[in-house]
This record gives structure tokens, sequence and C-alpha cells, in this order.
């Protein structure tokens, strides 16, 4: 985009400036005040990704995320979320966590496209550590007694690890236990195995911890162990090294 600035040199009248008319004066210096701040201050850089008049996002123009260099087939699961963030689950992108600066330093004073860039690459990177990319994974909870929806065994399934009984508890956590049962147990037509479903699901979850503990990281009361201080488990040092890199979360 090209700037251009603007410069006047502009010479009252010796009528306008004599004291016999000072009103006239005023006027003609208030405007060229006005009229010299406009042009020049520089317009800022709109983002490719909104469209200023409209405020529709092009998600196209987003960027990549992490699980895209594995497989660009998972280029949909980006989109999926960019648009849950922005269109559905907003709220999240409005808080502010007190340790949000231990994952982006620059997290205070980022504008609202900037947040969805970092709250999808946090979700991005809650999916590496607990189930690999891979939306059929399954894991059986020894620990977590019986689901309530299901009446069997905890199990932790698909990209964020959800049980059925989520549903309960989270809204957009559209899984359906009496089709599901239906199917094989790895069958990727199960709800709960569904990409974009679960993901949805893990935003939900996600945006209540948030508003409930008013922390990323937590010692107790974390869903995903991944994000729990002090957890065998834990994997915030990684957590945080990767979104420190992002380029949202880099100090100029």
């Amino acid at each position: 985009m090209i700037k251009i600035n603007f410069h006047f040199n502009l010479q009252l009248p010796a009528k306008a400036s004599s004291s016999a008319n000072p009103s006239l004066t005023l006027i003609l210096m208030i405007l060229w005040s006005a009229l010299s701040i406009r042009c020049n201050h520089p317009a800022e850089e709109p983002s490719p990704a909104l469209n200023s008049e409209s405020q529709i996002l092009d998600y196209q123009a987003l960027p990549s995320l992490a699980w895209e260099n594995a497989s660009k087939e998972t280029r949909p699961w980006s989109l999926h979320i960019f648009q849950t963030l922005w269109e559905n689950d907003s709220e999240l992108l409005s808080q502010n966590p007190e340790d949000a600066s231990e994952f982006c330093p620059t997290y205070g004073s980022l504008a609202k496209l900037q947040r969805l860039e970092f709250w999808a690459h946090l979700i991005t990177a809650i999916t590496k550590f607990e189930s690999s990319y891979r939306p059929q994974l399954r894991y059986l909870e020894t620990t977590l007694g019986l689901d309530s929806i299901t009446g069997e065994p905890v199990v932790s399934e698909g990209l964020l690890q959800l049980s059925y009984q989520d549903s309960k508890i989270y809204k957009n956590c559209q899984f359906v236990w009496n089709q599901d049962r239906e199917l094989a147990r790895d069958d990727p037509r199960k709800s709960i195995l569904n990409p974009l479903i679960n993901l949805t699901c893990g935003i939900s979850i996600l945006n209540a911890q948030i508003k409930n503990k008013g922390r990323i990281s937590l010692s107790q009361g974390a869903y995903w162990s991944v994000l729990k201080i002090g957890h065998a488990n834990s994997r915030l040092a990684e957590i945080k090294s990767s979104l420190a890199a992002t380029s949202v979360c880099q100090r100029l």
C-alpha cells in the first residue's frame, strides 16, 4: 500500500490576519490544524484477513497452524477453529488470563484478530500433546470411574481427548452416544471422533476453564493434564515455547 502525506503552505490573506477580522483568522487556523493532522497521520495497515468495511473475516488469509506441517489435509481443522472462535465462542478472545504473558509476552497488547491467532495456536498445541493430531486416538481412563452418559469406564477420545459426559457439562459438545454406540470403538463416523465436533467441544471447555479459573495453567482443576502445573504429563514448557515463537507473540 502506498501512503501519501500532503503538505500545504497556507498563507492567510492580509485582511484575514488583521486585527479587524480575528474571527476569520481563528476559523482558518482551526481548519488548517485539523487538515494537517488528518493528512499527515499514516493510516494503519488493514489485516488481509479482515475486510475493514464489512468486518467479515477471510479465513483463508489466516496463517497455517502447526498440524498443517504434518498434513495439508488438516487445513479444514484450522479454518474451523478460526471460525468457531470468531463467530461462536468469541468470548474467549476477550479473556485476559493472569498467566497469558507466560505463553505470549505480547498478549496484553494484541488486537482481537491477533488474539484469534493466539488461541488457535494454543488449541493446536494442546492437541499435539493430547493426541499427536490423531483424531481416532482413544485412551481408557482407569481412575475416573464410569462415564455418566455411556455407563462405561471413561474413555478420552479424539483430537482433544474428550469424553461423552462432557456433553452434559459444557455447551457445544454435540456428542451423540445413542448413535455412536452402534459403531466400532474407533470408527471415524463416531461424533466424538469427528475432528470438527471434537474441536468445537474443546474450545467450549477451554473457554469455561479460563472464565472460571482466570488462568491457562492450573495446579488443580485443569481439564487437560498437559496444562497442569507439576503433573507428570504436563507439557507447559513446550507449549509456552511454541506459542512464544509465533509471530503474534514476538516483540518488535
